[in-house]
C-alpha cells in the first residue's frame, strides 16, 4: 500500500491536473461551442387508439412514485415522450427524472452533458486526462483493487506499477461513459399505456437512447433524407428488442437503430409482430390478475379498470 507521504504526493499530482486540464477543457469546450451545431430534439407522435388506455396523469403519478424510490422525494420530471409498439400505437410513456429540486434541465443541456461525456472519453484515447474526471478518483479506491489482486504499488526498481495505471484509466474511462449515459443523475421509467399490460416494464438509471442516441440518428437521418434534420416520426420501444428512430420527410421514411448505430433497410419486415405465447384460458386470467394486482400496487391501492372497460 502507498504510505501516507506517497498518497498526498498521489492528491497533489490530481490537483496540479484539475488546473492545468481546466483551461485545456474550458478551451476545448468553447471551440465545441463554435464547431457543433444546435440539435432540434422532436417528439415523437403515437396513436392513441389503446384499449383500457392508462391517462397521462395516472402514468405520470406511477412514475413518479417509482423515480421517489429510486433516487429519492425530491425530483423533476421532463415531459412524457409517446413510445409506439411496432404497429404504430401507444406503447408506453417514457419520462426521465433527475434528482434535486429546481426544473428538469432542457435538452440542449442534456445534449451538453452527453456531448461532454464523449469529449472526455476522446481525450482520454489521446492520453489526455480531463480536470473533472480527475478530480472524482480516489487513490484509495484503486489501491484496494490492487491488494485484492495482491499486486504492488510499486515495482522493484521502484517506479509506480503499470497496473496501478491501468486501474486508473479504466476508471477514469468509467467515469466518463456514466457521464455521457446520464448514470450518476437520471433515472428513465417507461409506463405501460394499457392497463392490460404491467405497469412499469421497464426502468433504468441513465438517459434513454432518445437522448444518447439522437444526435446521431438525426445525422444519419438526414443524409438519408436529403434534408439538413431528419423528421422524427416515432420512437418504438419493443421491450427485449430494444428502442428504435423513426425519421420521414416527403414520403421517404427510415428506421434507425441505436445500439448498432446503422440504419435499417427493411422496415416493414422489421417490425412486423412476431408471434408469442398463447396462453390457456385459465393461464390468461392468473396473468391477468397479476397485471391487476400490479397496477393497484403501483397506484398504491387504486383500482384499475377491469378488463375490457375503458378507464376513461
Amino acid at each position: 500500500m502507498l504510505d501516507q507521504k506517497n498518497l498526498q504526493s498521489r492528491k497533489k499530482l490530481y490537483s496540479v491536473r484539475f488546473f492545468v486540464f481546466t483551461g485545456i477543457v474550458v478551451l476545448l469546450a468553447g471551440l465545441g461551442s463554435r464547431s457543433q451545431s444546435q440539435v432540434i430534439f422532436q417528439k415523437p407522435i403515437a396513436d392513441f387508439r389503446v384499449a383500457n388506455l392508462v391517462p397521462l396523469e395516472t402514468a405520470r403519478y406511477v412514475a413518479s412514485l417509482k423515480a421517489w424510490d429510486v433516487l429519492g422525494a425530491r425530483v423533476v420530471a421532463s415531459d412524457p415522450i409517446f413510445c409506439s409498439n411496432s404497429q404504430g400505437y401507444l406503447n408506453a410513456y417514457m419520462f426521465i427524472f433527475k434528482a434535486g429540486k429546481g426544473r428538469f434541465p432542457t435538452d440542449q443541456e442534456i445534449l451538453q452533458i452527453i456531448r461532454k461525456g464523449a469529449a472526455y472519453e476522446q481525450q482520454l484515447a489521446e492520453g489526455v486526462v480531463p480536470a473533472e474526471l480527475a478530480a472524482k478518483i480516489d487513490p484509495n479506491t484503486i489501491l484496494r483493487k490492487l491488494d485484492d489482486l495482491k499486486i504492488p504499488v510499486y515495482r522493484p526498481d521502484g517506479k509506480m506499477s503499470g497496473m496501478y495505471k491501468n486501474l486508473e484509466h479504466e476508471e477514469l474511462s468509467r467515469q466518463a461513459r456514466r457521464l455521457k449515459s446520464g448514470a450518476d443523475d437520471f433515472l428513465t421509467v417507461y409506463v405501460s399505456a394499457s392497463f392490460e399490460n404491467f405497469p412499469i416494464p421497464h426502468y433504468k438509471k441513465s438517459l434513454p437512447s432518445y437522448y444518447t442516441a439522437y444526435e446521431k440518428a438525426n445525422e444519419e437521418a438526414a443524409k438519408f433524407l436529403g434534408q439538413k434534420t431528419g423528421a422524427l416520426s416515432k420512437y418504438y420501444f419493443l421491450g427485449v428488442r430494444g428502442e428504435y428512430f423513426e425519421f420521414q420527410d416527403s414520403g421517404k421514411e427510415i428506421l434507425y437503430d441505436p445500439v448498432q448505430n446503422k440504419m435499417i433497410p427493411d422496415k416493414e419486415k422489421f417490425l412486423k409482430p412476431r408471434k408469442g405465447f398463447l396462453p390457456a384460458p385459465a393461464e390468461k386470467q392468473v396473468i391477468v390478475n397479476a397485471v391487476n394486482l400490479e397496477w393497484q400496487k403501483a397506484m398504491i391501492g387504486g383500482a384499475p379498470p377491469k378488463p375490457g372497460e375503458d378507464y376513461r
